[in-house]
């Protein structure tokens, strides 16, 4: 019978195997954990395990503290003061992408992050990320608008016009038009005219009525004056000859 007994070799055999899976940590392939992504509120990250694991996360403001690994696994009762905490399981050599959210504009924060292995027992050192968000665009300029300068009243006086005096017979008011200044000028102009003409008439009439008077043997009218004599009483149309 050897000299250690059965249950002496459970117990060894179940040491050796504690034993290898405590140095059985999952890892980080390489380039991972990385940002993929941020935005004004929330930010995108990647990792990959070379086994199947369980991740435990925890976004903090930069510059706040530090937490542990152990404050990483309980989560909102671990970091306490995190702005968002979760539990993700990744499956060996496949991406896990992780999303953070309720995140302000234009701050920095940190990601920590903690594996275990599915035993519950085992996990590997605290990994964290940096990140800044997107910040809000910055309003434009605002431009002064220019001074509009003063538009001139519309109740301001006419503009006077002046009209230089003159013979009061032919010079036209300030009122007079161009039109009724020209038709003023025309009916002048006929007037007189009209007083060349009568006039002319009245010497001729006058002649003629004389030279008959005088002579009414010697002369002979024109038929378009001969009326016209006719109408005078010192004149008898039947005297004249032909």
């Amino acid at each position: 019978m050897p000299c250690w007994s059965m249950p002496t070799l459970r117990i060894l055999l179940c040491s050796l195997s504690v034993v290898a899976l405590a140095n059985d940590v999952p890892q980080y392939v390489d380039g991972y954990p990385k940002v993929l992504i941020t935005d004004k509120v929330s930010a995108t990250f990647s990792a990959r395990t070379d086994q199947a694991a369980l991740l435990y996360w925890a976004v903090v403001a930069a510059g706040s503290q530090v937490p542990t690994a152990d404050q990483v696994v309980d989560g909102d009762n671990g970091v306490t003061w995190a702005i968002s905490t979760d539990t993700e399981s990744t499956a060996a050599n496949e991406d896990k992408y992780i999303s953070a959210q309720s995140l302000t504009p234009g701050n920095s924060y940190v990601i920590y992050m903690v594996l275990r292995n599915y035993l519950d027992a085992y996990y590997g050192p605290i990994e964290s990320l940096s990140f800044t968000t997107e910040a809000n665009p910055s309003p434009p300029p605002v431009t002064p608008r220019p001074t509009a300068s003063p538009t001139p009243s519309p109740t301001e006086s006419p503009t006077k016009v002046s009209v230089e005096q003159g013979d009061s017979t032919t010079a036209p008011t300030s009122n007079t038009t161009e039109t009724e200044s020209m038709a003023l000028s025309t009916q002048k102009v006929t007037g007189a005219w009209l007083i060349c003409v009568l006039a002319g008439l009245q010497w001729v009439t006058d002649t003629l009525y004389v030279d008959v008077i005088n002579k009414p043997l010697r002369y002979t009218i024109p038929k378009a004056n001969l009326r016209r004599l006719a109408m005078t009483e010192h004149f008898d149309e039947q005297s004249i000859t032909m």
